[in-house]
Parts: structure tokens; C-alpha cells; sequence
């Protein structure tokens, strides 16, 4: 049966690190490549040889990421030098006096602010906006009063939704943490929507040498529009295995999960985790 081999010689290629292996050919059948020694040796094929000025190697692969959190971040203010609560009120003052949606902040750590801003303070910089800010660490934000009730976390009681209590009753502080920060993330992707940012970020994940992932806590957002991505492009983009939540359990249409091809469904997150910082992590209760 003939065959299309395109044969691309390089100035050097890394066959492998462990043991080095070293040469020159990279052959790609149906975009997939192997090293080769010679163009010779392939009866029955056209062989089509180009020329590459560089380096080749074995691309990386990362087991543990949260794209969503790339995504936000892309689109957020970074709070990462804020030492005070007033660095974070007045870079916050600033992204909503020019925004005309949601302002959202990322980096601002625990262990350097202490005690976070009140959604009250929140409220007299936010401009009417939602406002929304996450840790560095990822396990713990803090919304603003417009933002509580626009993701519909007002007049609720959830876990890891903190409230304070007076003789006039309960309200929530615009403190959350936990699996309840995954929540807002979720809601915050499908009011932004913003599928140019994440096509950005899987291009650069590519041009960064990134050839493979494992998104973890994959949120429903992100599962349909990659796959809107993967069939729509014609690029060559990371091969990415998925790990929803339990969400994925109550969809009927999913059968037995496959974990091959660029775009797969690998898995589901069972597992919990939080950090010191956000006092996560049955860190909130004795035990």
C-alpha cells in the first residue's frame, strides 16, 4: 500500500534524554513522528524531505493543571505584590474604574494580607461591578455584595459560603472557600465566556513545549468549549485528557470514557484537597 512519509531533517533532534539519543530525522506519518537513521528503507512510500533550521525534542507533559485558572488569569488583575488589604482595595479601585464588567483579581496571598477585605470594603471600590478575587493558592476568594447575588450565593447556605451573625440575622461576609471557589469560577467562565482567551492559552501552551496535559476539576464551561476548539481547528494543539467533577456522572449520555486521541475524558476528581493558607482541608473544624 503507498504511503506519504515527510521526512524533517533538523540541525540536531533529541530522540531521547535517558539514554541520550541524538540525530537529525524526525519522520511524521499522520502526525505522529519517529526518529529515523536514514530516508532510505521505505519501499512503497513517497518520501518528502524538508529542511528545518533548529532543535527538535521530546515535548513536556504536565499531570496536573487547571486550565480554567489560566484562562482567569489572562483576564484578571494580579494581585500577587498586594501586601495590604489597601494594595488590594486600591489596584481593585483602579481595574473597575476602567472595566465595564466583572473585575476579577488573582495572587493575592493569605499569608501576607492576613485577614481579607469585607465584601463591604469591596463594595465601596467595585463601582456597582461584580467583583471577584481568588488566592494565589486557588482555595479561597472574596466577592463583593454584587457578586454574591449575581452567582446566586445571597440567600443561601452552603458550605464554604462564611457568614456572620448579628441580632438582625445572618449574612454572608464575602468569604468563600473550598469546593464553593470551584462554583464561582464555573459561574464566572459562562457570564464571561471568554473562548479567545482560552484558545490564547492552549497556543501558548504549545509554543512553551507543552504537548500534553491533564486538566484537573474539569468544569462543564471548559469541557464544551475545548471540544468546540479541538473539532473546529485545524491547528495542532496539545493532546489533553480531562478530569471533570461529579457533575459529569449526571449527564446519561456518557458512557465508558476514552483516553486517546488530542481531547479525551480520562477520569473523573474524586479526591479533596485545600492549603494552610485558606485553612482548608478539615483545617476549619476539629476532627
Amino acid at each position: 500500500m503507498s504511503c506519504s512519509v515527510t521526512v524533517y531533517r533538523f540541525d540536531s533532534v533529541y530522540y531521547s534524554y535517558r539514554p541520550l539519543r541524538v540525530g537529525h530525522l524526525l519522520a511524521v506519518v499522520k502526525g505522529t513522528a519517529y526518529p529515523v537513521d536514514s530516508v532510505v528503507g521505505l519501499p512503497g512510500c513517497r518520501v518528502v524531505v524538508e529542511r528545518v533550521d533548529g532543535i527538535a525534542g521530546p515535548g513536556f507533559v504536565d499531570a496536573h493543571l487547571h486550565l480554567e485558572g489560566l484562562v482567569l488569569s489572562c483576564m484578571g488583575v494580579d494581585l500577587s505584590s498586594a501586601e495590604t488589604v489597601d494594595d488590594m482595595l486600591e489596584v481593585v479601585g483602579e481595574a473597575a474604574s476602567g472595566s465595564k464588567g466583572v473585575v476579577f483579581g488573582r495572587g493575592w496571598s493569605v499569608e501576607k494580607i492576613g485577614t481579607p477585605p469585607t465584601r463591604r470594603e469591596l463594595d465601596g471600590v467595585g463601582g456597582g461591578k461584580p467583583v471577584v478575587l481568588v488566592s494565589s493558592c486557588g482555595h479561597i476568594a472574596i466577592l463583593n455584595t454584587v457578586a454574591l447575588k449575581v452567582f446566586g450565593l445571597w440567600n443561601v447556605e452552603a458550605e464554604g459560603l462564611e457568614r456572620a451573625c448579628n441580632r438582625e440575622g445572618c449574612e454572608p461576609t464575602g468569604v468563600v472557600y473550598g469546593n464553593l471557589v470551584s462554583f464561582v469560577a464555573e459561574k464566572l467562565l459562562e457570564y464571561l465566556d471568554p473562548v479567545d482567551e482560552l484558545g490564547k492559552v492552549v497556543r501558548e501552551l504549545v509554543s512553551s513545549g507543552v504537548t500534553g496535559l491533564a486538566s484537573m476539576d474539569a468544569g462543564r464551561w471548559l469541557v464544551y468549549r475545548l471540544a468546540r476548539l479541538y473539532s473546529e481547528s485545524g491547528e495542532v494543539l496539545p493532546r489533553i485528557a480531562l478530569y471533570p467533577g461529579l457533575w459529569l456522572l449526571a449527564i446519561p449520555t456518557v458512557g465508558v470514557f476514552s483516553c486517546s486521541g488530542s481531547l479525551s475524558v480520562c477520569g473523573i476528581k474524586l479526591y479533596a484537597d485545600g492549603s494552610l493558607g485558606a485553612r482548608t482541608a478539615w483545617l476549619r473544624e476539629p476532627y
